[in-house]
């Protein structure tokens, strides 16, 4: 049976989420297509799953076709926000509607019987669209950015003409309920265990490391972590931070390292997933301080390689990083919480019996919640549910 994938854009090596569930249902017998709205990061392939999933599965970016449905509910539903009657946006308007008419019909052309949505942008009015015009049952995946940028009536729409709306947190399933969103099922993203564990070869940095794996783009909050950054290394001058990740804010974050800590603070860049494992095994613990985070699929690999973890108390991350058990937690909002980061970062940097008995921790439950496994089976069993009900 065809499953069609409908991302906002791909391949998007950021995204390992999407990658990993494509590889784990290619396992489970689908054809997949993907028909992503826009083309993603097409020159970076270097990631393994990517380049394991492409031969196998088919890549649609033209869209020659039109579908007039489609049109009217693109001018209703699409481009997020209306925006408004000006000559200017209203051609604006139109242009979308009829990107999202193109891009429905790309997806029909696939004869899929199944659509699955990733983000629910315009790429997820397309995918409803298609799914109703075609009479198959559709799943809608919302990871949280979407939430808080999307119209509550664009998503209201999208969840009375959706089969399915599945999210990546408990957090996320409230945040949704707030909104009216009801028709939720979670279903926590995982890791290949056997590729993100501690290696017993692996030796550790001799200088106490830092890394944070992130895109450094809006809220991850980068800037916050290098202030931090700047008071523990008074107290351990020989402290390294690996920021690992690219994005639009790179250069600006690079300003911000005064000349005194240059050489401590290492910009790693957009890496493949195997040197990024390889730094995880290496550094001493892992610190990202999200503003806004959905789940924080980038500490449950750090948590499957052993490694501790300090964090802001938002979002989803609370359901993946253990206060006091597998990490720390500190809310953001804490006058003081630049000052209690630092000194627990330096706590544990100088506390070899803790970071270990964190480290293992942190593995254990990366065994007993985020197996990516778990996931897939349960994404199987959902569709299949689903086709039996159409």
């Amino acid at each position: 049976m065809r499953l069609v994938y409908v991302p906002d854009s791909f391949p998007q090596a950021s995204e390992t989420f999407v990658i990993n569930e494509i590889a784990g249902l290619l396992n489970k017998g689908f054809q997949i297509s993907v028909v992503p709205r826009i083309t993603g990061d097409s020159n970076n392939t270097k990631h393994a799953r990517l380049q394991y999933i492409l031969p196998l599965i088919d890549v649609v970016y033209n869209k020659t076709g039109f579908n007039v449905k489609a049109f009217l509910y693109g001018l209703k539903y699409g481009t997020q926000v209306w925006l408004g009657w000006r000559p200017h946006k209203l051609i604006t308007h139109i242009k979308n509607a009829s990107s999202i008419a193109r891009h429905v019909e790309a997806i029909k052309q696939q004869n899929p019987g199944f659509v699955l949505i990733h983000f629910g942008y315009d790429n997820a009015i397309a995918g409803i669209i298609a799914a109703k015009l075609l009479d198959i049952p559709s799943i809608l995946w919302l990871h949280g950015s979407d939430m808080h940028t999307v119209p509550h009536r664009c998503l209201q729409w999208m969840e009375r003409n959706v089969s399915q709306v599945v999210t990546n947190s408990k957090f996320s399933a409230n945040l949704l309920k707030t909104i009216g969103i009801n028709k939720t099922k979670v279903s926590y993203l995982g890791v290949e265990l056997d590729e993100f564990a501690p290696r017993k070869s692996s030796i550790k940095e001799l200088a106490p490391t830092i890394i944070c794996v992130a895109r450094l783009g809006h809220s991850k909050n980068h800037p916050r972590l290098l202030k931090v950054f700047e008071q523990l290394i008074l107290k351990i001058p020989n402290a390294n931070l690996w920021i690992v990740g690219d994005g639009p804010n790179r250069h600006e974050y690079e300003s911000l390292v005064s000349e005194a800590n240059k050489d401590n603070v290492i910009f790693w860049g957009a890496l493949p997933q195997e040197k990024i494992i390889e730094l995880l095994n290496k550094a001493w613990l892992k610190v990202l301080l999200s503003e806004k985070e959905g789940l924080g699929v980038a500490f449950i690999e750090a948590q499957a390689t052993a490694l501790p973890c300090v964090a802001s108390n938002v979002g989803g991350i609370p359901e993946v990083v253990e206060n006091n058990k597998t990490g720390f937690l500190f809310d953001l909002s804490d006058v003081d919480f630049d000052r209690k980061v630092s000194e627990v970062i330096v706590n544990l940097l100088s506390n070899h019996e803790l970071r270990g008995k964190m480290g293992k921790n942190a593995r254990a439950r990366a065994v007993e919640l985020f197996d990516e496994k778990l996931h897939i089976e349960r994404m199987d069993e959902l569709i299949k549910k689903l086709l039996r009900n159409n």
